[in-house]
């Protein structure tokens, strides 16, 4: 029996069951979290297992590829290395984790290479059918720009042929390629200086540490402190400490155990202390910045459920992520953006980098988010964190849920080579959604706002046709009405006024119940309709029946390499009548 997809949802949400029962029988549900502080006076004992316990995990992953036995593999290394169970049984599950890791890796590039290799055949048969037109139609014009793309076919062609030999390589690849300290660091030893090193012992002190400093133990709920090697004790108020059990071959120099503390603040206090006194397993991790050479202490474990507060049936805040900006705005539950009607008022978000009170004048409570594309991926990523917040506070605000756009650009990153605009190429390599749909999901889940994913087919085309001229909105915030109003439940339908047009032809295959948003978005792609031309319907609805007449007055040619879902996109499949 095939195994069921898990949704958008089921996937970023940090709430689960757990497999404690109340005492109904029925499974608790708690939420995951994860809290981490510095360690002030770090143990020489934990330098040293961070340097053995990465040597030994390397190790596992090696024997694992080999198609080691799990099982005999945690005997093996508790004998070989004389280390406790808890240690080899972590080192086992971190290793196939990260052959789990490397298998989805392998396979996310098979998709990728399959999927722009044939995008990129396709982009050649489209290029050579041109120069066939050329060549019927032969003028000045046409003939100047032959030559360039008979050389952008060869160009093509060959680095398909590559792309294809890279494909059939990583299928035949058995053994899954891994660089422990990273691979850009292993090839700076070959070239010292343009990498800041000025010998190779000070390249080979940074390999090291790379390769070490970093240990964890998997959280066990029926053990005191949820763990087995570092266990988590409260001592008062918000000083916590942890008990580094150490392994067999160190006792003799350091003892059985080392004790130190910690601290923590605010939430994370008391979701630890909830961890703790409910028994919750707690996996525990020590580790090293290298870029500030300090060691931390990571620990997740389990929360109290927190149920939906503010729901989407109270309201809903449509979300319209563009390249340049995010668009969001309040839609109330009757499907109709919130009117303040000349009321002026102050919204102050909480966030860092939006401290600034914001005044909501106008006709609509809408916020808009700048998007710089020239951020780093660091700066990018603690922007999208603030712009999450400030929208989970926004919610809170209005008591109301969220609604986001369900979207996966892998497949189309891809493709990017054969778009052929260097715009949207652009867009596309510095559009971090995924990044910002985790962030958001973390936040709404803490304060319980309710969060929707929907699928935002033709969101633009409905939300400039339908609203934004009709309350005098950006298109992005039209799109996050069509957002909004799709997690409510609301259905977007053609009205009358979009193919009025079209009843007054004396043709008796038009369908007025058969136009849908499909062909209107088509059809505007196909007439070049600018975003600003649809504010004026009439110019809209014209522009759509003069492309209908010429549709219909000229005989489609065959293509020369037919695409059937091209044939099922094309006007002619809607404008026959409909099978008896």
């Amino acid at each position: 029996m095939a195994k069921k997809k898990k949704s958008l949802y089921d996937k970023l949400t940090i709430n689960s069951f757990s497999r404690q029962k109340d005492a109904d029988g029925i499974k608790i549900r708690h939420q995951r979290f994860g809290v981490e502080n510095k360690i002030n006076n770090v143990h020489p004992a934990l330098i040293l297992w961070g340097d053995v316990y990465q040597r030994i995990f390397r190790t596992c992953v090696r024997r694992l590829q080999d198609g080691k036995n799990k099982s005999q593999l945690i005997k093996d290394i508790q004998q070989e290395f004389k280390i406790d169970w808890h240690w080899a049984d972590t080192l086992q599950s971190d290793a196939q984790g990260t052959i789990d890791q490397l298998q989805a890796s392998k396979d996310n590039q098979i998709e990728e290479l399959e999927s722009d290799i044939n995008k990129g055949y396709e982009k050649v048969d489209y290029m050579i059918s041109d120069v066939g037109s050329r060549f019927e139609n032969p003028t000045i014009k046409t003939r100047w720009g032959i030559p360039k793309i008979l050389k952008g076919i060869k160009s093509k062609l060959e680095r398909l042929a590559i792309k294809k030999i890279k494909l059939d390589k990583l299928k035949i690849e058995e053994r899954l390629p891994v660089c422990f300290g990273t691979k850009k660091l292993f090839n700076a030893q070959h070239n010292l200086k343009a990498n800041g090193y000025n010998s190779h012992a000070q390249w080979l002190k940074d390999w090291k540490d790379a390769r070490s400093g970093n240990f964890q133990c998997k959280g066990d709920g029926n053990k005191v402190g949820g763990n087995r090697g570092l266990k988590i004790h409260h001592i008062e108020g918000d000083k916590f400490q942890c008990e580094f059990v150490v392994p067999k071959f160190m006792k003799e120099e350091f003892g059985d155990k080392i004790l130190f503390d910690f601290t923590l603040r605010g939430q994370q206090t008391r979701d630890l202390i909830y961890a703790i006194n409910n028994k919750k397993p707690i996996t525990s991790q020590i580790f090293r910045r290298e870029n500030k050479d300090s060691w931390y202490i990571h620990i997740t474990s389990y929360a109290q459920f927190v149920p939906w507060q503010h729901k989407i049936e109270n309201g809903c805040l449509g979300i319209d992520f563009n390249a340049e900006s995010l668009d969001v705005i309040y839609v109330k539950n009757d499907g109709n953006p919130f009117s303040l009607k000349g009321v002026e008022t102050e919204v102050s978000l909480p966030s860092s980098r939006h401290k600034n009170i914001q005044k909501i004048q106008g006709k609509f409570v809408m916020f808009s988010f700048p998007l710089n594309p020239y951020w780093t991926s660091g700066q990018r990523k603690a922007a999208l964190r603030d712009i999450a917040a400030d929208i989970v506070y926004l919610a809170q605000l209005f008591n109301c849920g969220i609604a986001a756009e369900g979207l996966d650009f892998g497949v189309k990153k891809s493709q990017m080579r054969h778009s052929g605009s260097k715009k949207y190429n652009r867009m596309l390599s510095g559009l971090v959604y995924d990044g910002f749909r985790v962030a958001l999901m973390s936040a709404a889940d803490k304060v319980g706002v309710q969060v929707k994913f929907v699928f935002p087919q033709y969101t633009s085309t409905i939300g400039i046709a339908k609203y934004m001229a009709v309350f005098g909105l950006s298109s992005g915030m039209a799109a996050g009405i069509v957002i909004a109003r799709k997690a409510m439940g609301f259905t977007e339908k053609v009205t009358k006024k979009y193919y009025t047009g079209f009843l007054k032809t004396d043709s008796d295959l038009v369908k007025p119940q058969r136009i849908t948003w499909k062909h209107i978005h088509f059809l505007t792609r196909e007439c070049k309709i600018t975003r600003h031309s649809r504010f004026n319907i009439a110019t809209y609805i014209k522009a759509l029946i003069e492309r209908f007449h010429e549709k219909s007055k000229r005989r489609r040619k065959p293509a020369l390499n037919s695409n059937p879902i091209r044939e099922l996109e094309s006007y002619s499949t809607w404008v026959s009548p409909k099978p008896t």
